[in-house]
């Protein structure tokens, strides 16, 4: 995932929202590859942030650890409140 702050915006935005205690935080991605709502059988992931791969429609993908996405850019309940409050 990344963000270019000198891309012309998108006419539409993915964003994945995802509840942190009480308050809800979207992080803006690229593309949404799917939704799964089942247990999935992870293979193991060796880089920070990724819970694993899986193959989704025939091609290897990546699932993110979204709460160690959040925790790693320093986004928790008490910082939500406070941002909330300016």
């Amino acid at each position: 995932m990344r963000y270019d702050v000198d891309e012309e915006p998108a006419d539409n935005l993915q964003v994945v929202v995802h509840r942190v205690g009480r308050r809800r935080v979207g992080l803006v991605v690229d593309r949404i590859q799917d939704i799964v709502e089942e247990r999935l059988d992870l293979a193991p992931a060796s880089r920070r942030c990724v819970l694993g791969s899986v193959v989704v429609h025939g091609r290897v993908t990546e699932v993110v650890d979204l709460p160690a996405v959040l925790d790693a850019a320093g986004v928790n309940e008490s910082s939500l409140l406070a941002a909330a409050t300016w």
